[in-house]
Formats: structure tokens, sequence, C-alpha cells
């Protein structure tokens, strides 16, 4: 399965960053640590922050803890099936 993603990050200006891209191998691990797959440089964002894994070829998105959250269309989610 190849998953196109488009992360939309709000900085402390107010400006929207916006970075897309595939993958096919998974879990992607998503953070400001050097071993996540996707690096956003914030200090608001954990170093591993968010996984998406894929089961049955449905992708989910899961919160490693971070300290933050993690939110998927305005609402916190500590887990959820993306679509």
């Amino acid at each position: 399965m190849k998953l196109k993603y488009t992360i939309h990050t709000i900085k402390k200006n107010g400006q929207t960053e916006i970075k897309s891209s595939q993958f096919d191998t998974f879990p992607i691990v998503i953070g400001r640590g050097g071993a996540s797959a996707i690096l956003l440089e914030s200090k608001l964002v954990s170093l591993e922050h968010v996984s998406i894994q894929v089961s049955d070829n449905v992708p989910y998105v899961y919160d490693l803890d971070s300290s933050s959250g993690v939110f998927l269309n305005n609402a916190k989610i500590v887990n959820a099936r993306l679509k």
C-alpha cells in the first residue's frame, strides 16, 4: 500500500507550513527526533510524536504519548483510522 500524506502545521506566528510525500513502508514515525521518517522542527512536537501503521490495508494513526497531543481534523485523538 502506498500512502500519500499531507501535514499542515500552524506556527506560533500563525503561518501554516504544508509538507507532502508518499510512503510504502510502515510504521511511519513523525516527530522531531533523528529516527523519525517525517521530521517536524517544533518544540511542540515530541521526539517520537505520532505513528502511522497499516493493518489489513487500512491506515491508522497513533499518538505516541506526545506531550501536546495529536489532532486529526481538529479533534484530539489517541488513535484513529485514516480515510
